[in-house]
């Protein structure tokens, strides 16, 4: 018979050092995993960004350019056709630009929130994964105790 000139301590450090190698690589396997999500994820996402992103751009080029005269023939066409004063005609323009500007941002911003749905897989996973670790982290700690 063949006896081991390992003593029980050593076996359970090596043992040890084994797991954690085990570990650390299965660590490193799902971060790469993580990063090849991430990367495909963020190729969906663009693709589906791009239009509500003009959308948006537009909607403030739009309104930083051509609505401030829009408005002003807007308050001059209810002082004139109404007869309102120029004041209650310029505050009624103002509503009826905030509200257009208002429409264009919520369509902007609705199209953002859908493209950024693209993300929730990696982080559904990358919660997995860490609760992976933490409960072989636990295993680990409780196996150490037993030894």
């Amino acid at each position: 018979m063949i006896r081991s000139s390992e003593s029980p301590e050593v076996k359970v450090k090596r043992s040890v050092v084994s797991n954690v190698g085990e570990i650390v690589g299965d660590a490193a396997t799902l971060a790469e995993l993580q990063f090849q999500l991430l990367q495909a994820d963020v190729r969906e996402s663009t693709r589906q960004l791009v239009l509500p992103l003009i959308f948006t751009i537009a909607g403030v080029f739009l309104m930083a350019g051509c609505f401030p005269i829009a408005l002003l023939t807007l308050a001059s066409l209810i002082h004139e056709v109404i007869g309102l004063s120029m004041f209650t005609s310029a505050g009624i323009a103002l509503l009826v630009g905030a509200a257009a500007a208002g429409c264009l941002l919520v369509a902007g911003g609705i199209g953002l929130r859908k493209a950024m749905k693209y993300f929730d897989r990696t982080i559904s996973e990358l919660k997995k994964n860490i609760d992976w670790l933490k409960q072989l982290k636990g295993g680990l700690g409780a196996d150490q105790r037993n030894n």
